[in-house]
């Protein structure tokens, strides 16, 4: 049986593709995927969870556990919703052991999303090339697709739009409300970068003095 790895990204699009691939794809062994990057408003692991729960996902959350030590690679723990991190924490070892994502070094999407997945996929004995990742894409949003080694349901499968999402989730008892997000995304983005600066400003400091102390010596 092919194996097909459901990337849940927590919004309401990923969230119907993995709803429309529970109800009707049956010729495939299918692992539904959360990846916490503990920076996730509260409503998204709320809607993760009721999604979860109301169509029997069986959804495996993970998160990223990243190592201090250069070139060990980041892995995975297995987490829930009530013990998913809130903090901000893996979001700031990230960035303490990268630096501050930007275009140039994306690596949050890799560090956060892609590495505990993999390493999730990994330890349940699914190795690269065994499966295929299916991206919750719109046709309307087509352009974005085509990397290799994933599938587009809502392209390829059911071509769907963002009003047929619209309209799906408005016919539902629960939906995502996200008003706040990106606003405390932004805010939690200054407040890493503020004492990550101020950490090496503290240690820039501290070499500075020890060397001054040296020279008295």
């Amino acid at each position: 049986m092919e194996k097909l790895v459901c990337s849940f990204s927590g919004g309401k699009t990923s969230a119907y593709m993995a709803i429309r691939l529970k109800q009707e794809v049956k010729d495939k062994e299918v692992v539904y995927i959360f990846a916490n990057t503990g920076q996730e408003n509260e409503e998204t692991l709320k809607f993760v969870d009721a999604v979860d729960k109301a169509y029997s996902l069986g959804v495996v959350w993970v998160e990223a556990v990243v190592s201090p030590v250069l070139g060990e690679a980041t892995g995975f723990r297995r987490v829930s919703y009530e013990s998913a991190c809130r903090d901000g924490s893996i979001f700031a070892e990230v960035c303490a052991k990268y630096g501050i994502p930007n275009s140039a070094f994306p690596h949050c999407t890799r560090e956060l999303k892609l590495a505990p997945i993999t390493a999730y996929l990994k330890h349940i004995g699914w190795g690269k090339g065994d499966y295929l990742t299916a991206i919750g894409i719109r046709e309307d949003e087509s352009r974005r697709a085509g990397k290799a080694g994933c599938v587009y349901p809502l392209i390829d499968w059911w071509p769907t739009d963002k009003q047929d999402i619209n309209s799906f989730w408005e016919d539902q008892p629960f939906t995502l409300q996200l008003k706040a997000q990106v606003v405390a995304l932004e805010q939690e983005l200054v407040r890493v970068r503020s004492e990550l600066v101020l950490a090496k400003a503290r240690e820039w400091e501290f070499h500075r003095e020890s060397g001054k102390a040296r020279e008295m010596d």
